[in-house]
């Protein structure tokens, strides 16, 4: 009988549940360990990510990341575990989750980029302030003129309009659009939630011509 998958994240349950349709026999490791992943297939809640690591040592098999783990690679990849990381190289993770370097490259594809101040006060105007080491928009909160940067967090410029996410596959051959959706944030919600927290998403969503072939090309570099 072949290992199982192991998907890691901060929540894995639409992952265990694709992974079960494609007929694997997936292995969910995230924070919550919940009645509807645990119905999808067999899960390992953890109380921390400093836990990860040693699952995965622990647990033979192939294994990949659903998301939320973009910031801790230095704990998840070690010399045994990197050789069954199903996934781009830890170099390229790295590389996705720094605005520096990925700015240049959506501006080229046609794209505006928020503004980013590390300075140490908040200047004048509308901004946000976001932690550097988080995911799922959780610890972002409104800046407002002369705020304290405190560390780990910079300042963003704060841009009206929906949140859209677009999710790509990618092989040898290219990267292909898979669709595109509306991501609620908590204050869409719950003026009480959280206000720019993850909160689901709508979709898929068709898009104009001249926005889908931005998107494409982006997909493609």
């Amino acid at each position: 009988m072949p290992n199982p998958l192991l998907i890691v994240g901060a929540c894995v349950r639409q992952h265990v549940e694709s992974a079960r349709l494609a007929g694997l026999e997936p292995i969910g490791v995230d924070l919550f360990g919940d009645w509807d992943t645990r119905q999808a297939g067999r899960c390992i809640q953890v109380n921390s990510f400093e836990e990860v690591s040693a699952i995965l040592s622990q647990t033979p098999g192939p294994w990949c990341l659903a998301g939320g783990l973009e910031n801790h690679l230095d704990q998840l990849f070690t010399e045994e575990t990197i050789r069954r990381f199903l996934g781009p190289k830890p170099q390229a993770l790295r590389l996705a989750n720094d605005i520096e370097q990925w700015k240049p490259l959506v501006q080229e594809c046609g794209f505006q980029v928020p503004a980013v101040l590390l300075s140490p006060r908040c200047p004048p105007g509308d901004w946000i302030c976001k932690p550097a080491t988080a995911s799922g928009g959780h610890g972002i909160q409104p800046a407002t003129t002369g705020d304290r940067r405190s560390t780990g967090k910079y300042f963003q410029a704060r841009v009206d309009g929906p949140s859209l996410s677009g999710l790509f596959t990618t092989s040898p051959a290219g990267s292909h659009l898979l669709g595109t959706t509306w991501q609620l944030l908590g204050r869409d919600l719950d003026s009480a939630a959280p206000p720019f927290a993850y909160a689901g998403s709508i979709g898929p969503l068709k898009l104009d011509v001249k926005l889908e072939a931005q998107l494409k090309n982006f997909g493609q570099q």
